[in-house]
């Protein structure tokens, strides 16, 4: 169960894709840099190895090794700007983008070539970017790894994400700029290529959505409104969907149009309202963008609160002046990798986190000292769990297992679903525990988590929970939280704790749990991904059981107080704290603001296909 090397998998990717040497580097790195990688006589930064497996079509795209610090801090910001857009935060996505450009993109053009994709969509997504300049950096971010590429004939080519990514783009913003030929054209290839591509569920599902919408607004121009509604109609079930606001904002407001323009008028008013006020809810220029082209471009009647309620505004993000390749250095990769152990050691050091904190209840201070210096390979659970505790979330990365690690991982996903019927369920932990050794500590936590989860009796759940985690932290009171660091599972651990002390006589001892965990939050200040996958459920579920306190006053102050950007990171959970806030608000003698925000928690609930 520990991680593989980049040079076998790489090799191993490339003889099963059927691909030489050159092949495979063509555009990336050269033929000599990549033999020198397969014999492990060179390090590979992370960016190379990302573009080389996307380039097989592989499933296990990421290697969680860098060329340097600098090149891991250009990365995460990279994602995390990635991540801001598609909640649309914008200016968050921003302040990201800027800091990759202050490190010089760690002098890697796939680096730069993505921030150039990513400052595209942030042009695109403000309203405010010029069409035809972002045609022009498109095209000068494909030439970074495709300087000859023909842009009519590519669908044989193995493309990377992020050169699908451009060229989806680019397919709508030739769209806007009415060349329709070209949009069709980039269109056609993409499907076809998408067609025969092999990457990861999530991310095919999500390139896949992107072109769809494309696809959409071409044959909305073309007034192909049924063949367009239809695909808008497929999107909005399924579920891969329905975390993603960049996706499902337009995704609505364009199947509101189609309807509009086949005369279905229940129909279209009942989409174009669920994309604006889901928009203006969360606080998104794209509702500012639905009622400008409403009121210039349709006979759509905007009425009442829909008139009424104010702009949010529309900003102007600078253009950047793209670079040449000439501009990064000719050998990306450097013989002396930034490894996961080297970044750990770094992390807690910065942190000022001694070992026996980070380690404990995981492995021992030498074992820590052997990971951290790079004598050895942790197990993948292991390595999660270090990872979280300092704040970083392991989905920025994928590991490689052995074949028990991959299939407790996918048995993690299943149980994690929250459509599985309660004898799915009941299956899938079954064969969970059938994996379980003696020295699966960590797994074994996950189990007994999961089997609290399915547990109808919060006495049980509690008892199982604290089980779970007195395998890490044997001694555990949530009064010295500020003496640990936790691991996701841990933190969801005990947001399960809080959240069933809701339902028993001990009713007041949710309340606290919930507080201290946002307290450790204020303190640890960890990366946006982690604070999304953790926290906003400690937001929510704390709202929750306030309002079963009757405390409506503290839910007020609640949400006076929380970090709004991370609750409506989670549609799901941002939908739930909206609903409890504006009972809250009745109850506590509001007027005014319940209705809003009662309006905002209905059309994001039909947003996400659970209303």
């Amino acid at each position: 169960m520990s991680v593989r090397s980049a040079k076998d998998r790489i090799r191993e990717a490339r003889k099963q894709a059927g691909l030489t040497q050159e092949q495979l580097a063509d555009g990336i790195c050269s033929p000599q840099a990549l033999s020198r990688i397969e014999t492990g006589n060179s390090g590979v930064s992370h960016a190379t190895f990302h573009a080389l497996m996307k380039r097989t079509g592989t499933f296990d795209s990421r290697f969680p090794v860098f060329a340097s610090r600098k090149a891991f801090n250009c990365y995460c910001s990279l994602l995390y700007a990635g991540f801001f857009l598609n909640n649309w935060q914008l200016s968050n996505a921003w302040e990201e983008l800027k800091k990759v450009e202050a490190a010089g993109w760690a002098d890697n053009r796939l680096y730069y070539q993505k921030w150039l994709y990513l400052q595209c969509r942030l042009q695109f997504l403000s309203g405010q970017g010029l069409h035809e300049g972002n045609r022009q950096i498109l095209m000068a971010a494909l030439k970074l790894s495709r300087p000859d590429m023909d842009i009519s004939r590519f669908h044989d080519l193995l493309l990377s994400q992020a050169e699908i990514g451009i060229l989806t783009l680019l397919a709508e913003e030739s769209l806007y700029l009415n060349d329709i030929e070209t949009c069709s054209g980039l269109c056609d290839q993409l499907d076809r290529h998408l067609s025969h591509t092999t990457f990861s569920s999530i991310e095919w599902k999500r390139l896949r959505a992107n072109l769809a919408i494309v696809q959409t607004k071409l044959l909305m121009a073309q007034k192909s409104y049924d063949k367009a509604l239809k695909i808008g109609k497929r999107l909005r079930t399924d579920t891969a969907h329905r975390e993603n606001p960049s996706i499902l904002f337009p995704l609505f407001f364009l199947s509101g149009l189609c309807s509009l323009y086949l005369q279905d008028l229940q129909s279209a008013d009942e989409d174009i309202k669920t994309a604006f006020y889901s928009a203006h809810g969360f606080g998104s220029c794209y509702s500012t963008l639905c009622r400008c082209f409403l009121s210039r471009y349709t006979s759509y009647v905007i009425t009442g609160d829909m008139m009424s309620l104010p702009d949010i505004p529309l900003i102007r993000y600078p253009v950047p002046s793209p670079l040449d390749a000439s501009a990064f250095s000719e050998e990306e990769e450097e013989h002396l990798v930034y490894t996961l152990g080297a970044m750990i050691h770094d992390l807690r050091t910065e942190q000022k986190v001694s070992q026996e904190i980070l380690c404990l209840g995981l492995c021992s201070p030498s074992k820590l000292s052997k990971i951290e210096n790079g004598s050895l390979l942790p197990a993948i659970a292991l390595l999660e769990a270090l990872l979280q505790r300092l704040g970083i979330s392991e989905r920025i990365f994928e590991f490689w297992g052995d074949e028990k690690d991959v299939l407790f991982h996918r048995l993690k996903l299943k149980l994690l679903n929250g459509t599985n019927s309660p004898e799915k369920q009941a299956a899938y932990l079954k064969e969970m525990e059938q994996l379980l050794e003696e020295h699966d500590s960590l797994y074994r936590q996950r189990y007994l988590t999961v089997r609290a989860s399915l547990s109808s009796s919060p006495e049980e759940q509690i008892h199982l929970l604290e089980e779970a985690l007195h395998i890490t932290i044997p001694d555990f009171r949530i009064s010295d939280i500020s003496h640990y660091r936790l691991s996701w599972e841990e933190i969801s651990i005990l947001n399960h704790i809080a959240s069933a002390y809701s339902h028993t006589q001990n009713r007041y001892l949710s309340s606290v749990y919930f507080s201290q965990l946002l307290e450790y939050k204020d303190r640890l200040k960890p990366h946006p991904l982690y604070q999304s996958n953790t926290f906003a459920d400690t937001l929510t579920q704390h709202c929750c059981s306030l309002f079963a306190q009757k405390q409506y006053q503290a839910i007020l102050d609640l949400y006076q107080s929380c970090d709004k950007q991370l609750l409506n990171c989670r549609i799901s959970t941002y939908q739930s704290f909206l609903f409890y806030y504006s009972q809250a608000l009745a109850a506590c003698g509001d007027n005014e603001k319940p209705h809003l925000y009662a309006l905002y928690s209905n059309h994001i609930k039909r947003l996400t296909g659970s209303g």
